[in-house]
């Protein structure tokens, strides 16, 4: 048990947060009942629009997810959406759940970030710090995209990292993924990750060893 703990310790603490996160967040949501701003009773009105057309499917149900909203991207509407069905449209547990997978996704990109440059602990502090900048902690409880942004950008980041300069397959399509995913949760997503992308780019492009090993990859 103990060699377990010991092993398992960076992911216990990870989890430990999102608990924490749950519960603050459920108690602040249950405490403050007031009317949503305009913001977010927009992306709110927009998630109940993809769970009328989830809930009634037809021929042109794809058709209709993709008119529900023609100014914003729809990924996070649609996980909100996903999320109030199975909470039966309860503002709180829906806002509070979709947002725990996205802090999922944010802490262990963090963490394995931080355990690459660095080490395990490096990784955990800085999961720490992240998640108790008042900013990012006062996001988590809101329906707005900002805080799935922040998650996919620091996904996105992780993955590039893992592609090793784009000599790596199966990271290198996984990036162009949730690079597809973030451009689909907020218009701003690219601004963030554009600039270490063309580093990686420029660098994988003039240097002739990882040339070499792209043709390699390429012809297997």
């Amino acid at each position: 048990m103990r060699i377990f703990l010991k092993n398992n310790s960076p992911f216990l603490i990870i989890f430990l947060l999102l608990f924490f996160y749950g519960v603050s967040n459920y108690v602040w949501l249950s405490d403050h009942q007031l009317p949503s701003c305009f913001d977010e009773a927009y992306h709110l009105v927009s998630s109940l629009k993809y769970v009328d057309i989830l809930q009634q499917p037809s021929k042109d149900m794809f058709l209709s997810l993709l008119r529900v909203d023609d100014r914003r991207p729809p990924f996070f509407h649609f996980c909100l959406a996903i999320s109030s069905i199975i909470w039966n449209k309860s503002k709180a547990p829906s806002i509070i759940m979709t947002n725990i997978f996205f802090a999922g996704i944010l802490f262990f990109s963090i963490y394995y970030i931080g355990q690459k440059m660095q080490d395990k602990n490096t990784g955990l502090l800085a999961v720490f710090i992240v998640s108790m900048y008042p900013y990012i902690f006062g996001l988590s409880r809101m329906s707005l995209p900002n805080f799935a942004s922040v998650a996919m950008t620091c996904l996105s980041l992780w993955c590039l990292i893992c592609t090793d300069r784009f000599t790596r397959l199966y990271p290198s399509i996984l990036l162009g993924l949730f690079l597809g995913l973030g451009s689909l949760t907020r218009l701003t997503f690219i601004f963030f990750v554009i600039g270490p992308l063309i580093i990686t780019a420029i660098i994988a492009l003039f240097d002739k060893n990882l040339v070499s090993e792209r043709k390699k990859i390429i012809l297997v």
